[in-house]
């Protein structure tokens, strides 16, 4: 558990989930064309750079922890720009891209808040804030959503 294995297999079956997702887009595009096969073909590429670019700055976002200086506005932040990505990628037909953007939005934050980047616009390297959000969005997850399924 201390050299973070566990997170590392959540990591990566969460990324296998993406793969399938932009896998799954890209074969039923081909099997069902809309439009024309150069987009068609360019969609899988296009879910992973726009979930990259999502992520990446989300994270810059999230990682202003002068801003966001409290625990519950951390949790707040995270949960709403992860909701924005994933709405905003589905509204665009970019489903992969979402679920990228908000994996890499979760690992970006906690490596951010550990080691305190922005120096400017941080308050500092913490490692309990990664831990504060998870542990709060689990209990969100638990009170909303999961009941729902």
């Amino acid at each position: 558990v201390s050299k973070g294995i566990p997170s590392l297999v959540v990591a990566a079956a969460s990324f296998d989930d993406v793969l399938a997702i932009t896998g799954f887009s890209l074969a039923i595009g081909l099997a069902v064309p809309q439009g024309n096969l150069a987009w068609e073909l360019m969609h899988g590429p296009l879910n992973v750079i726009f979930g990259l670019a999502a992520g990446a700055i989300g994270t810059a976002v999230c990682a202003l922890t002068l801003i966001w200086d409290t625990r519950f506005y951390r949790t707040l932040i995270v949960l709403i720009l992860s909701q924005c990505m994933m709405l905003g990628a589905l509204k665009a037909h970019f489903s992969g891209a979402g679920a990228l953007g908000g994996l890499m939005l979760g690992a970006g934050c906690s490596w951010c808040w550990k080691k305190g980047w922005p120096k400017q616009l941080a308050l500092g390297p913490d490692e309990h804030y990664a831990h504060e959000t998870e542990a709060d969005l689990a209990w969100l997850w638990g009170l909303l959503a999961q009941p729902l399924l």
